[in-house]
């Protein structure tokens, strides 16, 4: 027995730019948006540098996934949007640094509080 497609199953059988297409018709017109494009999605697939970098400063996730798990990165590469690759790239990088930062802290901390305290002498 041979179950039936779902919508996006469906959808993701056409090219990326019947996908593409379908998927922002939907979201202009009010429809809920089903692929997971996200505002920095679109900005990195029409390479609106403007808007991305807005979107990065205000903490979007460079990392969130369409229905696909395509992230933002994904579609300025492919669609050669250098500028919003090096800007997705630095909020990486940034995202990363702080997290190491945050981990050595906490290493200092857990290795500190491990130390024994000395017994006073009377």
């Amino acid at each position: 027995m041979k179950r039936e497609l779902s919508f996006v199953e469906e959808l993701m059988a056409f090219p990326d730019f019947i996908y593409l297409n379908i998927s922002l018709a939907m979201v202009l017109n009010g429809e809920e948006n089903i692929l997971n494009f996200t505002d920095l999605h679109k900005a990195a697939l029409y390479g609106e540098k403007k808007r991305a970098s807005k979107l990065v400063e205000d903490a979007h996730n460079v990392n969130a996934k369409d229905v696909t798990g395509n992230r933002p990165l994904y579609w300025a590469l492919k669609y050669k949007n250098w500028e919003i690759v090096k800007l997705i790239f630095e909020a990486q990088i940034k995202h990363f640094c702080q997290n190491e930062q945050i981990e050595a802290t906490k290493k200092k901390r857990e290795k500190k509080a491990a130390k024994p305290t000395p017994l006073l002498s009377i």
